[in-house]
């Protein structure tokens, strides 16, 4: 029985649905990658920061608003600072102050969650509790706060 040689043009047309499939399922999936990248970042940003406070507060007005978010900025490294140094020196002391300080710039952000941890890491220092604690809770407020801080930058 002879060999039936497929036709050329049948080679040329599997290769090119064969082509098209491949782009096409490489599209879906860098268009699922980039919708869960998308979601998830969003789903981050939603929790740390919620610009509805901050937008009610200053009546939708955008100058207003850009004005809190630059001090928020201007003021976030330097507390960022202050903790890591404070934690270092087993200052709680310092450690509160600086949580109770600037709970009210968290509030205005609408970083409720990085609100509650100030106010749990303030009352932990306050009652002598050891730094094993209050260093977790201070690392998470941290990371909360440069998270803000790296999502304001592009607004």
């Amino acid at each position: 029985m002879p060999l039936k040689c497929p036709d050329i043009k049948e080679q040329r047309l599997l290769i090119y649905k064969q082509l098209i499939l491949s782009k096409v399922f490489g599209y879906l999936c860098r268009m699922h990658i980039y919708t869960l990248y998308f979601y998830e970042s969003f789903y981050i940003q939603k929790r740390i920061f919620r610009h509805q406070f901050l937008e009610r507060f200053c009546e939708g007005d955008k100058i207003r608003m850009q004005k809190y978010i630059d001090m928020f900025l201007a003021s976030a490294p330097s507390l960022i600072e202050n903790l890591k140094a404070s934690l270092n020196n087993n200052d709680c002391h310092e450690i509160a102050s600086q949580a109770h300080g600037h709970k009210a710039k968290l509030i205005m952000m609408g970083m409720n969650e990085a609100k509650e941890l100030a106010s749990e890491i303030e009352m932990l220092c306050r009652q002598g509790e050891n730094m094993d604690s209050i260093k977790i809770s201070l690392q998470k407020l941290v990371i909360q706060i440069e998270t803000a801080v790296s999502i304001l930058q592009t607004v």
